[in-house]
């Protein structure tokens, strides 16, 4: 039986990604050992191109060129990102360990709503009283959410959003979840795009999916993007990697979802409510490997709906072969097609880390005017086979065959209205006629692997098409008569976030698509973005970034100072991170690692004097890396030398309280180190000679090493399985401390559990470890702990500027489970009196599922953020 799941929408303004490993994922065709990426892009504007409103407009130059390596992270866009464009909804959620409380969510309505938000002040939108409480929390339910038409926005009578910034909502709004303001930290794209898709029976209606951030919506009146999949929580942190994303051509309020990041039992999820509120259809239920983020997860669309009946859905998968649910909205099983007509391909990848180790079923595409059979279902399917060729059948499934003489490696296709099928492929393009004759139209075209492929939805001659394989500012052509010949589009990179590099831009290009109401307007998708021109045939096609509310970044560190200029230091993958001075603007430039070590994996600042901050990077390798210091509170950077081989890299660092020169660093696969000069010489630490502590550079919800905050130069070392380690000599030499209260036989690993050790700021000798098992606290530098056994499993911790008055050295948050909490994801927590009681400070619909990074600000306080691996960062606050 059908296993039905509403998951109510949370997040419309917050951050996303394709990610590095860990939560991250690498951007290469091959994913790190356990994780996954992220990515970015380029422009300038010109005459008639409608430009993204937030979006800053730079002429690049002398940028030199680089290439990531395809398993990206994350990135957003523009500082403006207001709230979903559907009602406000309460819901019930914890204010203490388990009743419930007020919470509002405020979101930005549609036009024609009554509720439509029209702010033009710099304030959020929100209620001046506290909203009542009700519980419309996200229910497990065996019924399907109901199919409502009076829901549906009215269509746009204008092919182009508006462009008055005077009709935007106020910059950055954020959503109330009780006391609590939650946004997005804005940096705008930067993730892998791999497809879009715009619906035929509704202009403007434009759907995103990422490897390894989710999904989302387009909202044409505020120019921004949507998430739709933020409401899963820890425990579907495998529903963030979406391997294919499709409509219901004749019902714009149905979308559906095939989820799945690292070849597990994926699922294919159903909304009828353009992605407010989500079903399981199943599919996990029959063994099927999905893996958003692994190999060609840029061609598609591997799931498909019957244009002429929309309860028939089809599911090309990569290992298990073609799936059928022929009564889809109604509890329909999915059933397989034998393997003897159509076979599961027998291409094979590199990417075999994640257990993909076939492409498989590249996509399903319906000829919607090539007839019905007596029950009204489409007659002509195709399925792309990669490895074997694109299959056929006449019948409406009843029957496949190979089509002669097709691709052997197809990859994307597209339909006309003519029946004739255009497929991309892994050497160029052809076309299929409605009678089965193929034709390579590759003539013209360089040579090269090509995806990226769109019809005039009135003109079947109009075809485009654009090239995959280099990394970079891959071509793009246009055909009007079929493919006989193409013209190359001149294209030039316009409007894009100020920190984008030059180069961002057509770089592993996924999706092309042409505007089903305009053909001229021309949508694509890469590794960093989206993009598009409202005028492909103009001499020089402009293309602008339109990525406002993408936030992919997979965050790998996160610091916030206790004093300072800056309010935080994002680490990310990819890209290096940012310094961000201003929550609510994109910085203009990331905090650039030299020598291509792309990934800052910590940060360390000194408690003494904030300018003095330290991090460490990776090359993504686990023994490739760098170090690097700040004496002007992170503006500028210098590299630090070492007496150490180039194989001491990455880990984690740890700066004394009393000498900024006198630091502890864990290397990756290495025993840790000790240095007295400022991280000029190192030397290993005494007892401590384990190379386990950082098995491997994904690790950030390890914590492995902490100094103590004031007073005394005292360092901690804790990894479970290793123990608690102490030094009182300023790391030259550690000694284990044993039975003083924390378990020996918890489990740790890298992820996704977290562990770790932090000192508590403000309290001499104050430190805290956590693990599955729980909390624990010392006040005797860890000689002895105690258990918090009103905390039943924390898996991050991090201690923030205390509650004015309360007389404590710190607030502490938590992400994890109390002693009440019977669900199976994690929640965040607050205390503002050492952990003797807990405040919950999200609800069931903002779960923060890919939390990678919990870090409590060092200034404000009740001000936390949350770095996550393909969702950027949020940050939330106290509102008064």
């Amino acid at each position: 039986m059908k296993k039905a799941i509403a998951f109510t929408l949370i997040f419309a303004t917050l951050f996303v990604s394709a990610c590095s490993p860990g939560t991250s994922t690498s951007n290469s065709e091959s994913s790190s050992s356990s994780q996954s990426a992220s990515s970015s892009q380029d422009g300038e504007e010109s005459g008639s191109d409608s430009m993204p409103s937030n979006i800053e407009s730079q002429n690049p130059a002398g940028e030199s060129s680089e290439s990531f390596s395809e398993s990206s992270g994350g990135q957003g866009q523009p500082s403006s990102e207001p709230g979903q464009d559907f009602p406000s909804v309460s819901s019930s959620t914890d204010s203490q360990t388990g009743g419930s409380s007020n919470t509002s969510f405020y979101y930005s309505q549609d036009p024609s709503s009554s509720q439509s938000q029209n702010s033009s002040s710099s304030n959020p939108p929100v209620s001046s009283s506290k909203p009542s409480t009700s519980s419309s929390t996200p229910s497990v339910s065996s019924s399907k959410p109901p199919t409502s038409s009076s829901s549906k926005p009215p269509a746009s009578s204008s092919s182009k959003p508006p462009s008055s910034s005077s009709s935007k909502p106020a910059d950055n709004p954020g959503e109330i979840v009780g006391d609590y303001i939650w946004k997005s930290v804005p940096v705008s794209g930067g993730g892998y795009v791999t497809g879009l898709i715009a619906h035929p029976a509704e202009r403007d209606l434009y759907y995103i999916r990422t490897d390894v951030g989710g999904a989302y919506r387009w909202d044409k009146t505020y120019e921004r993007w949507l998430p739709i999949l933020d409401m899963f929580g820890s425990d579907k942190t495998n529903y963030y990697g979406v391997d294919s994303l499709n409509i219901d051509p004749s019902n714009p309020d149905i979308v559906y979802v095939t989820v799945g990041r690292f070849a597990a039992n994926g699922e294919i999820l159903r909304s009828t409510d353009r992605g407010r509120t989500w079903v399981e259809t199943g599919l996990s239920s029959r063994g099927v490997k999905v893996s958003g983020n692994g190999n060609y997860r840029w061609a598609g669309e591997r799931l498909a709906v019957d244009p002429n009946k929309g309860s028939i859905v089809y599911y090309g998968s990569r290992q298990n072969g073609l799936w059928k649910n022929e009564n889809i909205a109604d509890g329909g099983q999915w059933t397989q097609i034998p393997t003897s007509q159509v076979p599961q391909g027998s291409g094979t990848t590199s990417n075999t880390v994640d257990g993909t180790n076939r492409v498989g079923i590249n996509f399903i595409v319906f000829d919607k005017n090539g007839g019905t059979n007596s029950n009204g279902a489409t007659n002509i399917i195709y399925a792309g086979v990669y490895g074997n060729g694109v299959y056929k059948t006449t019948n409406a499934g009843s029957t496949w065959s190979l089509v002669s003489g097709s691709p052997t490696k197809p990859t994307r296709a597209a339909m006309a209205s003519d029946g004739t099928l255009y497929v991309a492929h892994d050497s160029g393009v052809a076309k299929i006629s409605r009678s089965g004759t193929v034709t390579n139209i590759s003539s013209g075209l360089e040579s090269g692997q090509y995806v990226g492929i769109s019809v005039d939805r009135d003109n079947p001659n109009i075809v485009m098409v654009a090239r995959h394989d280099l990394n970079q500012h891959n071509p793009i052509y246009r055909s009007t008569n079929g493919g006989s010949t193409w013209t190359r589009i001149n294209t030039r990179r316009g409007t894009y976030p100020h920190w984008w590099p030059a180069w961002f831009n057509f770089a592993r290009t996924s999706s092309l698509v042409m505007d089903p109401f305009d053909s001229t307007r021309v949508w694509y998708t890469d590794w960093y973005g989206v993009w598009r021109t409202d005028n492909i045939n103009a001499s020089q096609a402009v293309f602008n970034a339109y990525s406002n509310n993408h936030e992919e970044l997979c965050i790998s560190a996160l610091l916030s100072p206790s004093s300072g200029e800056a309010k935080l230091f994002s680490g990310a993958y990819d890209i290096s991170g940012f310094r961000h001075t201003n929550l609510d603007i994109i910085s203009r430039e990331p905090l650039k690692n030299s020598d291509n070590y792309h990934d800052t994996l910590c940060y360390a600042a000194f408690e003494g004097n904030a300018n003095t901050i330290y991090k460490t990077a990776s090359g993504q390798s686990d023994l490739r890396g760098a170090m690097y210091k700040s004496t002007d509170n992170g503006k500028t950077w210098s590299k630090l030398s070492s007496n150490l081989s180039s194989e001491y890299g990455g880990g984690k660092m740890a700066v004394s309280a009393t000498d900024p020169n006198r630091l502890v660093w864990v290397p990756t696969k290495k025993a840790p180190h000790y240095s007295t000069d400022g991280g000029k010489t190192w030397n290993p630490v005494g007892g401590a000679t384990s190379t386990g502590f950082l098995p491997d550079m994904w690790n950030e919800k390890v914590m492995v090493i902490a100094a103590n905050k004031v007073g005394s130069n005292v360092f901690y070392l804790y990894r479970p399985g290793l123990g608690f380690w102490r030094s009182t000599d300023g790391g030259a030499n550690f000694t284990r401390i044993d039975n003083n209260g924390i378990p020996t036989n918890v489990t740790g690993g890298n992820w996704p559990p977290g562990t770790g050790v932090k000192s508590v700021p403000n309290q001499d000798g104050g430190v805290w470890v956590y693990n599955s098992a729980g909390l624990f606290k010392s006040t005797n530098y860890g000689t002895s702990f105690t258990k918090l056994n009103n905390v039943k499993e924390c898996t991050a911790l991090s201690f923030g500027k205390a509650k004015p008055g309360s007389g404590q050295p710190a607030a502490i948050y938590i992400f994890g489970k109390l002693s009440g909490d019977n669900q199976p994801d994690n929640r965040l927590y607050r205390s503002d009196d050492m952990g003797q009681t807990w405040i919950r400070i999200n609800d069931d619909n903002h779960k923060f599922g890919l939390l990678n990074v919990l870090e409590a600000d060092g200034q404000v306080y009740g001000r936390v953020y949350i770095g996550t691996g393909g969702r950027g960062i949020y940050y939330g606050e106290i509102y008064n």
